[in-house]
């Protein structure tokens, strides 16, 4: 992760991240990987977590463990409720729409937190995944980049994450208990 961030120059000197954390081993490794590298770091950067939970979609979070899980690694968390109408674009999958939803909060608490970076919990699997998608799908060969400045600069989302396989995250979270 450190290689990565370092390679694509994903945290800088007064940057303030704001993570998402979807209580999901990614976003736990995620976040616990950037308290690890701010401490190792020679420049100063802040961290904030965020859950964003989608009411009336059938799931449920463990508040307590993820505050807790926050307030050990002395990371603020907020959390947002928010209420996705599935309905209302029946051409799109529910599982798009909420996410699209989500995200869109995210954004939104980036400009109220006054963060500069979104750090996501995306892996090299999911980079393939997208990649594949979008040449069946769209006929075009892209995936997610490393960082993506956004809002014409004011926001960069960045994914730490990208050069780690699905492997590796699944045996650190079972090693750290970070599995649902």
């Amino acid at each position: 992760v450190g290689t990565t961030m370092r390679d694509h120059s994903l945290v800088e000197e007064g940057d303030h991240v704001l993570v998402g954390l979807s209580g999901g081993k990614d976003s736990m490794i995620l976040l616990k990987s950037l308290v690890e590298r701010k401490a190792a770091v020679p420049f100063n950067f802040r961290l904030t977590a965020a859950h964003v939970e989608a009411a009336g979609i059938g799931y449920q979070i463990n508040k307590d463990k993820l505050s807790l899980f926050c307030e050990n690694l002395n990371v603020p968390l907020h959390y947002k409720t928010i209420e996705p109408d599935l309905e209302n674009d029946t051409s799109k999958s529910a599982c798009f729409i909420c996410s699209w939803y989500r995200r869109k909060e995210l954004f939104n608490l980036t400009r109220a937190l006054d963060c500069n970076k979104l750090a996501l919990g995306h892996h090299r699997k999911d980079a393939v995944e997208t990649l594949l998608l979008n040449m069946i799908y769209h006929g075009s060969i892209s995936s997610l980049p490393y960082s993506l400045n956004m809002f014409e600069g004011r926001l960069k989302l960045i994914r730490p994450l990208m050069d780690m396989d699905e492997r590796m995250l699944e045996d650190y979270a079972a090693l750290n208990d970070l599995v649902k």
